[in-house]
C-alpha cells in the first residue's frame, strides 16, 4: 500500500449490508496487521476501517476481527480496548493473548470483578510480578487456581507465600502449589503442614480417629515429612534461615521437630531453630553449642523451651555430628539417627535404667525408620529395673 493511502474504499465495503462482505473484510484486515513487515504508516491509515468493523452490529463479523487480532502486537490499542470492552466471546482471545494492550488496562479488568475476563487475564503469558500478586488478592480460588496452573508464570518465594497466607485451607491450592516445578524449601515445607492440617480436619470429621488423637497422630507424620524432606533436599545458609522462619511464622517450630530435626544430624536447622526460639544471635549459639566447653548448651536448649528429659539425646546429637564431621562424610539421617541410638546404649550407663528406657522410648519416636525399630527393640528388650 502506499503511503498515501486512500481507505474510503474501504470503508464503504465496512458499511456493505453484506455480512460475507464484510466478515471478508474482517479477515483481510486482521490478516494485514499481522504482518511484521506492514508499513506502519498504512497502518494507522486503516485503523478507521477497522474501527468501523469493531462496531459492527453483526457479532462474527466482530469476533473474526477480535481473533485475527488476538496475537499481533500491531493491532492498534484504540480497536483491542473497543473489542475488550464487547461482550465474552468477543473480548476472552484477545485478553488472554493480545501483546497490544498495556498492563495497566490488564490491571483494570482484573479489577472489574468479572470472573470470566480476569480468568482469561490469568492466563496470559508474561504476566508480572505485580499483576501476579493483584490477580490473587481478589481472594477468589478459582482465580489463583487458573494462575497457579499457569505454565507461564513464574512465581517468586513471596507470591506463594502469598497464596498460602490466603488459602492455607484450601486442598485444591495446596494441590496445586505442590505440582509447580521449582518450589522453594520453605514453602514445600509449609505446604506439608498445610495438607496436614486438612487431613486433620478431614479424618477428624470422617471420625477416623478418636477425638483428641488427631493432633498428635498428624502432627507426628507432619514433623516426619518436613525433616525427611529437609535430609533429601541441598540446602544452603538462606534455605535453612527461610524455612525456620516460615515455620515458627504458623508456630510449627514445635520440640518435637527440632528433636527430630536433631536425631536426624540437621543441626545447622537446628542451631537456626534455636536462635528464632532463644533471640540470641546463631554465631553465639553455635559457639556454646559445639565449643570444647559446651557450657551454655544447656542453658540455651532450656531456653528454646525443649524438653529436659531429651537433654541427653541433644548432646550426643552434637558430639556425633562434631566427631565425625557429618557434612563432610555424607552421614546419612538413618545412619546418625543409629549413632544416636548406639551412643544411648553405649554412653548413658551413669544414667538409672528408668532414664535411659525414657531416652530410647523417645528414640523410638523421634528417629528415622531404621533407627526408630532398633530404639523400640532395645526399649522392649530392657529390662524395667536393675
Amino acid at each position: 500500500m502506499s503511503e498515501e493511502l486512500d481507505i474510503s474504499y474501504l470503508l464503504q465495503v465496512a458499511q456493505n449490508p453484506d455480512v460475507a462482505t464484510r466478515l471478508e473484510l474482517a479477515r483481510q484486515m486482521a490478516s494485514f496487521f499481522q504482518d511484521p513487515d506492514a508499513n506502519p504508516q498504512d497502518r494507522v491509515s486503516l485503523t478507521p476501517v477497522l474501527m468501523e468493523l469493531a462496531n459492527d452490529s453483526v457479532v462474527t463479523v466482530r469476533q473474526s476481527l477480535a481473533g485475527g487480532l488476538a496475537h499481533t502486537p500491531h493491532a492498534p490499542q484504540s480497536i483491542v480496548r473497543t473489542l475488550v470492552c464487547d461482550t465474552d466471546e468477543i473480548c476472552l482471545p484477545l485478553l488472554r493473548h493480545t501483546p497490544a494492550l498495556p498492563e495497566s488496562d490488564l490491571k483494570a479488568v482484573v479489577a472489574s470483578g468479572k470472573l470470566s475476563r480476569q480468568m482469561a487475564v490469568a492466563s496470559r503469558t508474561g504476566i508480572t510480578p505485580v499483576l501476579g500478586r493483584m490477580i490473587i488478592e481478589t481472594r477468589s480460588t478459582d482465580l489463583c487456581l487458573r494462575l497457579l496452573n499457569n505454565p507461564e508464570f513464574q512465581p517468586d518465594s513471596r507470591f506463594l507465600e502469598r497464596v498460602l497466607e490466603l488459602h492455607a485451607d484450601d486442598a485444591d491450592i495446596i494441590e496445586a502449589l505442590s505440582d509447580r516445578p521449582n518450589v522453594p524449601l520453605h514453602i514445600r515445607v509449609l505446604l506439608i503442614s498445610s495438607a496436614s492440617h486438612n487431613l486433620s480436619s478431614v479424618q477428624s470429621l470422617k471420625g477416623w480417629l478418636e477425638k483428641g488423637q488427631e493432633e498428635s497422630v498428624l502432627g507426628g507424620v507432619k514433623e516426619q515429612a518436613i525433616v525427611r524432606l529437609m535430609c533429601d533436599t541441598p540446602t544452603d545458609a538462606d534455605d535453612i534461615r527461610l524455612t525456620v522462619k516460615a515455620l515458627h511464622k504458623v508456630n510449627a517450630l514445635t520440640a518435637s521437630l527440632i528433636m527430630r530435626a536433631t536425631v536426624a544430624g540437621l543441626i545447622h536447622f537446628v542451631e537456626a531453630a534455636l536462635q528464632a526460639l532463644t533471640g540470641i544471635p546463631e554465631k553465639r549459639i553455635r559457639t556454646l553449642l559445639r565449643g570444647r566447653a559446651r557450657l551454655g548448651s544447656r542453658a540455651v536448649y532450656m531456653r528454646a523451651g525443649l524438653p529436659l528429659g531429651a537433654y541427653r539425646i541433644f548432646r550426643f546429637a552434637l558430639d556425633i555430628f562434631e566427631q565425625r564431621d557429618c557434612v563432610l562424610t555424607g552421614v546419612s539421617a538413618e545412619q546418625f539417627g543409629k549413632l544416636v541410638v548406639e551412643r544411648v546404649v553405649t554412653d548413658a550407663d551413669d544414667l538409672p535404667i528408668t532414664e535411659r528406657r525414657a531416652l530410647l522410648e523417645l528414640l523410638a519416636k523421634l528417629a528415622g525408620d531404621e533407627a526408630r525399630g532398633i530404639a523400640k527393640q532395645l526399649y522392649e528388650n530392657m529390662p524395667v529395673a536393675a
